[in-house]
């Protein structure tokens, strides 16, 4: 049986739903931000935690431009700043990486349980944050770079049309492939691929957006495997 809302119904839940989503989209994450700050530390109580991130989301606290609701809606939801500020950095103050984003990534691959001593990959990341001034050093906030920062960084214009199409070809050739696997786009790209490859839908930077790419598309493999042996898929 389904749900049947008249017209006078789906008004009223218009007008109340859509300024109270309105709302939380433009104060909710700057409470989140103060709050989780807070609580984490352990200096403060959850009651008080709580006060002082509503404080800074009514704009009552001392927060600086950048960490308001609007530095928040302007700046960090597009990322359109951070990428600027790579621009303005590369390659006038720092060289392009070239091949060392890619080197990077293949090593965050590896598992650390074959390679106890591994860099840390979000060390990695943040350094080219801190070297292109986006973030202090001193900072404690994690700022991965997006998908395009990155191959702007490794070759500048030609860098992100090349990185672009690779990115548009690799998902394509991903999805046909998990629909070839499994007989059929409703398992195979609506369930298989959706659920494993969600972060080509976002992007991150080289080194996690690899990283996971590689061993969701193990995944893939093995869970196919595995229905074929349950008898769930049969090979044609």
């Amino acid at each position: 049986m389904g749900i049947f809302l008249y017209p006078t119904h789906k008004k009223i839940v218009t007008i109340i739903f859509v300024p109270f989503l309105i709302m939380l989209f433009i104060f909710l994450p700057t409470y989140n931000r103060i709050f989780r700050q807070n609580a984490w530390t352990g200096d403060v109580g959850a009651d008080e935690a709580t006060q002082l991130a509503l404080d800074a989301a009514l704009g009552k606290g001392s927060s600086t431009d950048d960490d308001s609701n609007w530095g928040f809606l302007v700046f960090r939801l597009s990322e359109i700043d951070m990428f600027t500020e790579f621009v303005k950095s590369t390659p006038d103050k720092v060289d392009f990486y070239g091949t060392k984003l890619l080197e990077q990534s293949a090593i965050a691959i590896i598992p650390r349980i074959f390679w106890s001593s591994k860099p840390i990959t979000e060390d990695l990341v943040m350094e080219r944050v801190y070297d292109a001034n986006v973030v202090n050093r001193g900072s404690t906030v994690s700022a991965k770079p997006a998908f395009i920062a990155d191959a702007y960084l490794s070759g500048g214009t030609l860098g992100v049309f090349l990185s672009l199409f690779i990115y548009g070809a690799i998902a394509q050739l991903i999805s046909h492939k998990a629909e070839y696997l499994f007989g059929g786009y409703i398992l195979g790209t609506a369930l298989i691929f959706s659920g494993l490859f969600q972060i080509l839908w976002r992007g991150l930077s080289f080194e996690f957006l690899i990283n996971s790419v590689f061993w969701s598309y193990v995944s893939m493999l093995l869970i196919q495997k595995m229905f074929l042996a349950a008898n769930i898929l049969k090979r044609f």
